[in-house]
């Protein structure tokens, strides 16, 4: 049922799934391959980056499955296919992670238990305003466990504290001296703990001009910005069967100008779970957005239709709405948006979100559709770009 339910919509859509043709397949292992070798199953390539690369139409990159995170990222930059012949790209369930170990001896010792790094990121110029993209979505591993001291590139951003506050396992950041803290129990070293930062900032980015793509079986976490990023002129790509966790922005972002099929698709712990940009369509099924920091679901425009899919008005502590819409006029922005909810969960918070903001909250002109086996038990709130939320409008 939700096969056919994709060859209609994305047919009307003008959209073309890839079907199964392979000229060739390369293999990818980060253990044991080298981007000396050919890339055949007996001598793969060590990065993906070398797969994409020698990839054609109609050929797939296999990732062979290891038992570790992998620290690469994932471009595909102006790489297409043709009809009927896409590019596969096949992760084979690998995890993705954009955090690498610290380097103790980088960090010195300013008081008992405490430890500053000046030099860690070297874009930051001290008092720049445009720091706060990379700080804002900075978070630390600790032995496994994530820490965000609060931050949400989608959500609130409460002051750093001072160095002399910091507890055991937080961190800390000072903007005049471009300078990061961290906290440990004083009677141990740095090198006494795993932690990670995070030092790569996409997962997985579809970026140029790209069609006939699919891109499956890949899990991302820990990377600065977005798991997943869709951007500029993109047409007939497939999502399969993908993930992301605790990423410092978006799971899945999908920027202006795109058009975007996703088959099973579960967000949770990023900044945002899904942000869907204007003139641009997504034909969605079997999406879980849910548990996110600063919310689960922001769409500013565009034509996007939800099928089978968990997706969650529950707004978190550090975040505003759990599902925003908005649709403001702007230049460049000619669409009308069109969201439509086929069988979908749409949970609502039993009390008020933290945030006092309605969990689903539509701003500006739009069509917003539920189906009537659609489970929403709450109301979606309406208003203009001049008045508050005056009560349910769908």
């Amino acid at each position: 049922m939700t096969y056919r339910f994709h060859l209609i919509a994305l047919f009307a859509l003008g959209i073309t799934l890839p079907l199964p043709h392979r000229a060739a397949i390369y293999y990818v292992n980060p253990a044991k391959g080298s981007d000396a070798n050919d890339g055949t199953e007996a001598a793969p390539f060590r990065t993906a980056a070398a797969g994409i690369k020698a990839a054609k139409p109609g050929d797939t990159v296999v990732i062979q499955k290891v038992g570790y995170p992998i620290r690469e990222s994932i471009s595909i930059q102006s790489k297409s296919g043709i009809q009927d012949h896409p590019i596969t790209i096949d992760g084979q369930g690998n995890l993705f992670t954009g955090s690498d170990p610290i380097k103790p001896e980088e960090w010195t010792e300013i008081k008992p238990g405490v430890y500053c790094n000046e030099h860690m990121m070297r874009n930051l110029k001290p008092g720049d305003k445009n720091n706060s993209f990379l700080v804002n979505r900075f978070f630390i591993v600790l032995d496994g466990v994530q820490n965000r001291m609060g931050h949400s590139s989608k959500g609130h951003h409460p002051p750093f504290v001072s160095p002399d506050q910091l507890k055991p396992g937080e961190w800390t950041y000072e903007d005049a001296k471009t300078a990061f803290y961290i906290a440990i129990d004083p009677a141990k070293k740095l090198a006494d703990y795993h932690i990670e930062i995070p030092i790569r900032m996409m997962g997985v980015t579809i970026t140029g001009s790209c069609s006939h793509l699919v891109v499956r079986n890949i899990n991302t976490t820990h990377f600065l910005n977005n798991g997943f990023s869709v951007q500029d002129h993109t047409e007939d790509i497939l999502l399969q069967n993908i993930s992301t966790t605790e990423c410092g922005a978006d799971g899945l972002s999908q920027r202006e100008n795109s058009v975007l099929a996703v088959l099973g698709f579960v967000s949770r712990h990023n900044s945002m779970g899904m942000t869907l940009a204007k003139n641009s369509i997504a034909v969605c099924d079997e999406v879980v957005l849910e548990d996110n920091f600063g919310g689960n679901l922001t769409i500013m425009g565009g034509t996007h239709t939800f099928s089978n899919s968990t997706i969650s008005a529950k707004a978190p502590v550090d975040g505003d709405n759990g599902i925003y819409f908005e649709n403001l006029p702007s230049p460049g922005n000619e669409q009308t948006m069109k969201v439509k909810f086929i069988t979908c969960q749409i949970p609502f918070p039993s009390k008020p979100n933290p945030s006092v903001q309605p969990p689903f909250l539509v701003v500006g002109p739009g069509d917003v559709e539920f189906t009537a086996n659609t489970i929403m038990n709450g109301e979606v709130v309406r208003k203009n770009s001049q008045s508050p939320p005056s009560g349910p409008g769908l």
